[in-house]
């Protein structure tokens, strides 16, 4: 070749025919391998309506070119090829083995591969667009970093061993969709797969770590073999939106409905205002559930029942400790609002408020009564004004509603109240 390179596709052909033997095979005596693509305007090289089928191409580099409608189809092995910043077009890879392709700075638009098995393919900072993987049998060892992907489509294929590596270049797009396909022991890694899709796929040991999954991301269709489930790290989770526990439990095997709240918990440091509740005796096993999820979560609480101090004057218990905790997190009941204890508590509460001018009265309501009652129903008389002092203030604060707590509600939803709760704690 000479070194001014190939400038139009009749040299391209001339080159193809001196490299290549009657049967399509490698001249043994020839020792030139690249294609390089040389324009005065340092354009492209325009390759068209090519067919290089039946072929066995070995050991080429393709550089500076775009091949449109050309077909690489039938050929029995094409081992040991890169496209170095070329583009393809309406290209067509079928019927064939290609092994040890590289795809580095290069435009695949509208390519597809069909009936194909590949291995060791790599993509290097490419774009992919609207390019197909269809019925491909057998793709091994596949390797993507720094691609953009916009309607990469994997139908009816099965792909084990390969990477999917993103990367964090704003406005790039990963638009991947793997539908009726077998996806054995793949790896995404920082990958964002919010707009790509998983349909009626198998996923077997496949490991997502700090990826970014939408709720949408991987449906119902989707199963595992045997239980070989997928992995799935913390950060991915984290970075996720909410999945759903049937998908969780179907394609990873995780059975804890609440393993993001948790996974919060271990992974990131929350500092949340320390709370005094205050409660109704009668209340108490709404209080204790309550305190039990709240210290789980990394709350620092005072309950009554389990802090109270033996051999101290009530009163100043109480007030020691509103004192001593940032917010008095009142359960609003029919019960603790007829209760002359509570009325102390937040009495002391609404004073502290006053005086710091800071937020102090946290409520929650397990009953309406709180918004029924009226002034003029308040007993003792002497007592009115104070308590009513109480109750509006409580009114004028946005209450978190915990009225179904009894009525067949899960321990999810009532963790998920509890975790809204206690985004109103955080320091």
């Amino acid at each position: 070749m000479n070194r001014e390179g190939i400038k139009n596709i009749s040299e391209f052909n001339d080159h193809l025919n001196n490299y290549l033997d009657s049967k399509g095979l490698k001249k043994d005596n020839y020792i030139l391998r690249d294609f390089w693509a040389s324009s005065k305007n340092d354009d492209y090289v325009l390759i068209q309506n090519q067919n290089f089928s039946g072929l066995s191409l070995r050991n080429l580099d393709f550089t500076g070119f775009e091949f449109n409608n050309c077909k690489f189809d039938n050929c029995d092995y094409l081992s040991d090829i890169t496209f170095r910043a070329c583009i393809l077009k309406d290209c067509s890879f079928k019927d064939s083995h290609l092994n040890e392709f590289k795809f580095l700075e290069c435009e695949l638009i509208d390519t597809k591969f069909k009936h194909t098995i590949a291995t060791y393919l790599l993509f290097g900072d490419c774009l992919i667009e609207n390019t197909i993987f269809d019925r491909c049998y057998e793709v091994l060892e596949m390797s993507f970093g720094g691609c953009e992907f916009k309607n990469l489509q994997f139908l009816d294929t099965y792909l084990a061993h390969s990477q999917f590596e993103g990367h964090d270049r704003k406005n790039y797009s990963f638009d991947i969709k793997f539908q009726k396909s077998v996806l054995n022991k793949n790896k995404f890694l920082s990958f964002d797969l919010r707009h790509s899709s998983f349909k009626e796929t198998i996923l077997n040991q496949n490991t997502f770590s700090n990826c970014s999954i939408g709720a949408k991301t991987i449906n119902y269709s989707n199963f595992t073999r045997e239980n070989e489930f997928s992995f799935i790290d913390f950060q991915t989770i984290i970075k996720s939106e909410n999945i759903h526990p049937s998908i969780l439990e179907k394609c990873f095997g995780i059975t804890d409905n609440i393993i993001k709240d948790k996974i919060s918990r271990i992974t990131k440091k929350s500092e949340y205002q320390t709370v005094f509740i205050s409660y109704s005796f009668k209340d108490k096993i709404f209080a204790n559930k309550l305190n039990k999820s709240l210290t789980n979560k990394g709350v620092s609480t005072f309950l009554w029942e389990k802090d109270a101090p033996g051999g101290k004057n009530l009163s100043k218990i109480m007030k020691d400790n509103i004192k001593d905790k940032d917010r008095l997190l009142f359960i609003a009941s029919k019960d603790s609002i007829k209760s002359k204890a509570c009325h102390f508590e937040l009495t002391q509460g609404r004073l502290k408020q006053e005086i710091s001018w800071e937020e102090t009265l946290y409520p929650i309501h397990i009953d309406h009564f709180l918004f029924d009652i009226e002034k003029e129903n308040i007993k003792p008389k002497e007592k009115q004004d104070e308590y009513w002092l109480n109750i509006t203030e409580l009114k004028e604060i946005n209450s978190v509603d915990f009225t179904n707590w009894k009525e067949n509600q899960s321990e999810i939803d009532f963790e998920k109240q509890v975790s809204e709760l206690i985004k109103g704690l955080k320091k």
